[in-house]
């Protein structure tokens, strides 16, 4: 009886047992397919991934070769721009050297011929006589005008063109082209005559100078100035201010300072005490 009853203990056990284990090998499998799932899914979704990335990668280079496709005519065209700029550059400049005014003709522009080069001739001749005598000065000098003193003084040095005279300074004879008035630095210097100043400058021997053009192919001549009240171009009436007188040179330090007066008619020089008033 103990025996049946054993046996069927030991019996009802191994059922157990068994259905234990059969329940472990079932989740046992279970566990294997849910991880195989698991598997294939991470490797389908890496896939996916690597696809989708591939796609992106793809789409990211086609952007870019089109977007350089677009970018290249732009660029084609700042190089031209720049080529054209640096054409123009070249033109301007040789615009500045009178390319433009000498080889160019604007649409409305005739030929050149000869009578338009005599009216051009004529203009520029015009152009320069308003220039020199000016339209509010009609410059007439001639052999009976009177030149205004320009300072009050003595003649210290007279001109001389027939004869040399001494030069205290460099201690030898010289021809003398001019006169020297003797006279204060700082003293007011005037126009001796109405004109136009032509040329404004400086020398050695008569420091700063201006030169006038009276008419009729006169010019003065002022030297020994500073502080000049005029220009070149300017039109200058008699007894108008031009300067004061400045300390004399190196060639007249012993005469002193002064106002060296020269007058030319065209190129030579005349006495200005002849026509002084």
């Amino acid at each position: 009886m103990k025996k049946k009853k054993l046996s069927t203990i030991l019996k009802e056990k191994a059922f157990l047992i068994l259905l234990l284990v059969s329940i472990l090998c079932v989740a046992g499998i279970a566990a294997i397919n849910f991880t195989k799932e698991e598997k294939q899914e991470d490797n389908q979704l890496f896939v996916d991934r690597e696809e989708s990335t591939k796609e992106l990668e793809t789409t990211t280079v086609t952007n870019a070769m089109e977007t350089q496709t677009q970018e290249t005519p732009s660029e084609s065209m700042q190089v031209a721009a720049d080529e054209t700029a640096g054409i123009g550059d070249a033109l301007l400049a040789e615009g500045e050297s009178g390319y433009f005014e000498s080889n160019l003709m604007d649409a409305t522009d005739e030929p050149i011929t000869e009578s338009t080069e005599e009216t051009v001739g004529v203009a520029q001749e015009s152009v320069a006589t308003e220039a020199v005598d000016g339209p509010a000065l009609q410059l007439n000098f001639n052999e009976d005008s009177k030149l205004k003193w320009p300072i009050e003084g003595n003649v210290i040095l007279d001109y001389s063109m027939n004869a040399t005279v001494y030069f205290s300074t460099l201690k030898q004879y010289k021809y003398n082209p001019a006169i020297l008035i003797q006279g204060e630095v700082n003293t007011p210097v005037v126009a001796a005559a109405d004109g136009i100043v032509t040329e404004i400058s400086s020398n050695e021997e008569i420091g700063d100078y201006v030169v006038m053009t009276l008419g009729n192919d006169y010019q003065l001549v002022y030297g020994q100035l500073k502080a000049l009240e005029v220009a070149e171009g300017d039109s200058v009436e008699k007894g108008q201010l031009l300067g004061y007188i400045s300390e004399p040179t190196k060639y007249y330090v012993v005469e002193g300072s002064n106002l060296y007066l020269e007058l030319l008619n065209g190129t030579e020089p005349v006495d200005p005490l002849d026509f002084m008033e």
